[in-house]
């Protein structure tokens, strides 16, 4: 067995967004003296399974089963569904492939599929019959023979030929939950010894309270919140040849008569982590199948964290630290001229405007060429001269927490803010910048009426042809 720790990043998750989690962590256990390989096991998939092939073979087999839809008296419901599906995709001409859209590539290269697909574009949802909530239909959903299955097992034999020590497999989104436990059901059949551990936001969200011991036939352990310091304790235990997990913080595992929860360590401040080494994923092969995103977090936590409808609790929300602003540049401005990214997502909880307000000076005195966006929140400091300032550096949009335009709402939410700001802010943009909004729908006590005013309010912001 290799005395290595291989990562995965798995399907599905943007191919042209790579999530800093993998190369932050993979940079921060190398430095620790651990051997780390990274797969990009989503990358592969979509780069063998997106081709003209499977693209042309959709064509053919959407003609033929449209024609077959049509000639039945009566359809299912879930005939009408797929009927409609093929009525959008027929309703235009069909480009070739080299000129189709990667959303129109997807859903054509998987139509035989249906119902179980995934979605591209916007929306990005897998389709199947198994909720990712219930470890049951996790469980049941490794034996499914999902359109990615073939691929996956070929791309697992290829690129992890010798027994690791340890793999940890990242699930963010929860489209990589099936996929991530297929991945790990394979693995486990491949390599036994191996320890599988798997961890990621929707882990630490989701298996916090995991009450089924069969999960631990296919992962031997789930890292909660942030990984650093678990994967090293690990990786060190396992390395000498121990198999007790007690000293390993923030672990779920299984002692062979009850899931064990071990304490929670503190997490790391910002700035004593290292930056992202995007070198362990193929980040040239993203410049070349389309614009590269880079997210990256300027801060840790959220600045209001009171939303009653949030998880305050949690470590990615009340653990805020700020670093001062000239050291969160300095790593904007090194990763862009290391890596030239098309875009940056600084992809925090909400970015304060005093710090997107020194962003966007130093943006534009170091001319540098990249566009970007964000979230924030409705902020009294969000006014015409930020907006400008931020227009001038190249900001794309804005992406802010509105949730409802009822007061009364908005106070039950604790949000802190109120429709006369968030009229205020919207005035002060005047369409400088694209504005995106959260909405919130059934947040308990809203009255339909309530709903319906808010939903009427952004829609009206549309038809005065604002780019909102």
């Amino acid at each position: 067995m290799e005395k290595k720790l291989i990562l995965l990043n798995v399907p599905f998750i943007s191919k042209h967004n790579p999530y800093p989690a993998i190369p932050q962590l993979a940079e921060y256990l190398s430095k620790k003296g651990i051997e780390i390989e990274v797969c990009d096991i989503n990358f592969e998939l979509w780069k063998r399974f997106l081709n003209e092939e499977n693209y042309m073979a959709g064509v053919e087999y959407s003609r033929e089963r449209f024609l077959q839809l049509n000639s039945k008296p009566f359809l299912t419901f879930k005939e009408c569904v797929e009927y409609r599906r093929l009525s959008l995709l027929l309703s235009n001409k069909i480009p070739d492939y080299n000129s189709a859209p990667e959303e129109l590539k997807i859903a054509l290269s998987q139509l035989k599929f249906f119902p179980n697909f995934y979605i591209g574009g916007p929306i990005k949802k897998l389709c199947s019959p198994f909720s990712e909530f219930s470890s049951k239909d996790i469980l049941e959903s490794v034996d499914f023979d999902f359109f990615y299955c073939p691929i996956i097992k070929r791309i697992l034999a290829e690129k992890i030929i010798d027994s690791p020590l340890l793999i940890g497999i990242s699930v963010i989104f929860k489209n990589q939950v099936l996929p991530g436990f297929f991945i790990a059901k394979v693995l486990k059949e491949l390599f036994p010894k191996t320890h599988i551990t798997m961890g990621g936001p929707y882990i630490s969200l989701h298996f916090r309270e995991l009450s089924n011991p069969n999960i631990f036939k296919i992962v031997d352990s789930f890292i909660l919140d942030e990984g650093e310091i678990p994967l090293e304790t690990l990786y060190k235990i396992l390395k000498n040849g121990k198999s007790n997990y007690k000293e390993v913080p923030n672990l779920i595992w299984f002692n062979g008569k009850k899931i064990v929860k071990n304490k929670i360590c503190p997490t790391l401040p910002l700035n004593s982590l290292t930056k992202p080494y995007y070198e362990v994923l193929p980040f040239k092969e993203y410049k070349k199948s389309g614009k590269v995103v880079f997210s990256l977090r300027l801060s840790k936590g959220c600045f209001w964290r009171r939303c009653s409808f949030c998880r305050t609790t949690m470590y990615f929300c009340k653990d805020y630290y700020q670093p001062d602003f000239n050291s969160v540049f300095d790593v904007i401005y090194e990763i862009y001229k290391k890596y030239k990214p098309d875009c940056f997502l600084f992809s925090d909880e909400a970015v304060h405007p005093d710090l997107l307000k020194f962003i966007s000076k130093n943006i534009i005195k170091y001319k540098l060429n990249f566009k970007w966006f964000t979230h924030t929140r409705f902020h009294p400091k969000l006014n015409r001269e930020l907006f400008s300032l931020m227009k001038d550096a190249n900001c794309e949009h804005i992406t802010l927490g509105m949730e409802s335009y009822s007061n009364r709402i908005l106070r039950l939410m604790k949000k802190g803010i109120n429709t006369q700001l968030i009229d205020r802010v919207i005035t002060e943009n005047n369409g400088i910048i694209n504005l995106k909004v959260y909405m919130i729908i059934g947040f308990p006590t809203e009255t339909e009426e309530e709903a319906i005013n808010s939903f009427n309010y952004v829609n009206s912001l549309k038809k005065k042809g604002a780019p909102y």
